[in-house]
């Protein structure tokens, strides 16, 4: 099992999109307490439709800037994959 804690590291959605990629067995992924939009949501959706992510079944996104009644729809879409989703 892989688990990458990438909690409080001020993360912004560039970094997701430029890391994630690399990270393609992780299992759960804490990206808790960063800077993160809904542009990472979909990003991280896209991708694992695309085939990456295989893997992933729990995603922790709380305390970040993602507005969870506004992003519903994608965060039910991973649920759908399997994805417990944290926030």
């Amino acid at each position: 099992m892989t688990i990458v804690k990438l909690v409080r590291n001020k993360l912004t959605d560039e970094c997701i999109i430029k890391s994630i990629p690399y990270l393609n067995n992780v299992v759960m992924l804490n990206v808790s307490r960063n800077e993160l939009t809904e542009k990472s949501i979909e990003f991280l959706l896209n991708f694992r439709k695309e085939g990456g992510l295989r893997s992933l079944k729990s995603l922790m996104i709380g305390q970040n800037k993602i507005i969870e009644r506004k992003n519903k729809e994608m965060l039910d879409e991973f649920r759908r994959m399997g994805v417990n989703i944290c926030n």
